[in-house]
């Protein structure tokens, strides 16, 4: 009777470890198969700039992001992004629509909303003092400035040195021009009016404009 006991306690063990290394083969395999990066491996080290307005291109910096899903500036998400093969690096543009101040930017990878942050819409930051920086506001008197706007642009696409009109309101002391996050040359025809140069090097992009009163964004992209 012992013995019997003794012969299917055996046949157990045997059976056992069988199945364990059956298991340990096919995690082997899988393993083997796929390279398998742990969300806890994502990290976000910094951005460049620091600040900035609708238009402006960003780089987002860290490790293991080259299964980014998303990119959004406070609760705006970008319509465009490239990102590093190498796992490096997402570049991006800011989006319109956000106001003035500190906000984070955040990235979704493998699943899961990684943040970094401040990053700051228009003012350079905080000063030495703590505090941000204020919105100057119209002297006593004085007529509030409003915000450039663009309507429409032609053509649609060019390449480089090509002539673009754009349409619009508010444009009369416009600092700088961008095609997809590009400067441009310009010169301000009018209030209503620019007429603006395809620069090099541009990239498929909306168009945007600056002034003292803030930046407008084209609807639509310009095919470079």
């Amino acid at each position: 009777m012992q013995k019997e006991w003794i012969m299917s306690a055996r046949k157990s063990y045997v059976g056992v470890v069988a199945v364990v290394a059956a298991i340990g083969c096919m995690f082997t395999g899988s393993v083997g198969a796929h390279t398998l990066i742990y969300p806890l491996s994502v990290t976000l080290t910094g951005f460049s700039p620091t600040h900035g307005n609708a238009g402006d291109p960003v780089t987002i910096n860290g490790t293991h992001l080259e299964s980014t899903k998303s990119v959004e500036f406070g609760t705006v998400s970008v319509d465009n992004f490239t990102v590093d093969p190498g796992g490096t690096w997402v570049k991006t543009v800011i989006p319109a629509g956000l106001p003035n101040g500190p906000l984070q930017i955040t990235l979704s990878v493998l699943g899961i909303n990684q943040s970094i942050g401040p990053f700051y819409i228009g003012a350079a930051g905080p000063e030495p003092g703590g505090k941000a920086n204020p919105t100057p506001s119209p002297s006593a008197g004085a007529h509030a400035a409003v915000a450039p706007r663009i309507t429409t642009f032609s053509p649609t696409a060019g390449k480089a040195g090509t002539k673009v009109v754009i349409s619009g309101a508010n444009f009369t002391k416009a600092s700088w021009l961008k095609f997809g996050g590009v400067k441009a040359r310009f010169t301000v025809s009018s209030a209503n009016g620019i007429v603006a140069y395809v620069p090099k090097h541009a990239h498929s992009g909306k168009i945007s404009v600056h002034t003292p009163a803030g930046t407008a964004v084209s609807s639509k992209p310009f095919k470079a």
